[in-house]
């Protein structure tokens, strides 16, 4: 099983010094990475496993999502609740 807190670490170590996105992909069109937006994403899943709100994959999951890999990688929990706030 693919485990997301072993991944990010991987990049992180891959990434080095590197001021680079965490979550991106590299754009023949540019020639450069660039982000992996939710809406990206979202649009990518549906278009290709018809992934839609009636499966329940959100906005709301990659909030969920964010939090549960940021504790999991020693994130102080206060850290993740500004993070958080829609304010």
């Amino acid at each position: 099983m693919l485990c997301p807190v072993q991944v990010i670490k991987g990049r992180l170590a891959k990434a080095g010094d590197e001021e680079t996105l965490l979550f991106g992909h590299h754009c023949a069109l540019v020639n450069h990475r660039v982000p992996l937006t939710e809406d990206v994403l979202l649009r990518f899943l549906k278009s290709i496993h018809r992934v839609d709100q009636e499966v329940g994959l959100t906005g709301h999951s990659f909030w969920v999502g964010g939090a549960s890999l940021r504790y999991a990688l020693g994130v102080p929990v206060a850290e993740i609740c500004e993070l958080g706030s829609r304010t």
